[in-house]
């Protein structure tokens, strides 16, 4: 706004010739003020708000991340159809109907050992698998 008002004063030939100089520098600084203010009112200013400031971040996963979910998916039911029926067996009735191992034990006609044994075997055959997968 500064710069403005000397262009003004510098455009005005007849300056010094006025009666009131400093009376014209300061009613010529107050009209730029008020275009500015008007400008700025017309314009919104200050009202704006950024646009990322609206766009909440998507807790959904990406098209990627779907991609490789689906993939280490498929090497997940790959590794546990390879597993041996009984440790497959007991690693569903475990983490997907989330039975105890003395309810697995009862239910399969075998021992709490057996179980936990099954499924020490079962895990460390999975993690090997999903883990050659990720490389």
């Amino acid at each position: 706004m500064v710069q403005e008002l000397f262009v003004r004063l510098l455009r005005r030939a007849d300056l010094l010739s006025l009666e009131n100089v400093d009376g014209y520098v300061f009613e010529a600084a107050a009209n730029i003020a008020r275009d500015r203010g008007r400008y700025e009112q017309a314009r919104g200013q200050g009202r704006h708000v950024e646009i990322t400031d609206l766009v909440a971040e998507s807790e959904e996963p990406g098209a990627e991340q779907i991609v490789a979910g689906k993939q280490r998916l498929k090497r997940m039911l790959a590794a546990l159809n390879a597993l041996p029926p009984r440790a497959r067996e007991v690693v569903i009735l475990r983490r997907f109907e989330n039975l105890t191992y003395p309810q697995i034990a009862g239910r399969l006609g075998i021992s709490v050992s057996a179980v936990e044994k099954h499924m020490a075997r079962a895990m460390s055959a999975l993690r090997l698998d999903l883990v050659e997968g990720d490389r």
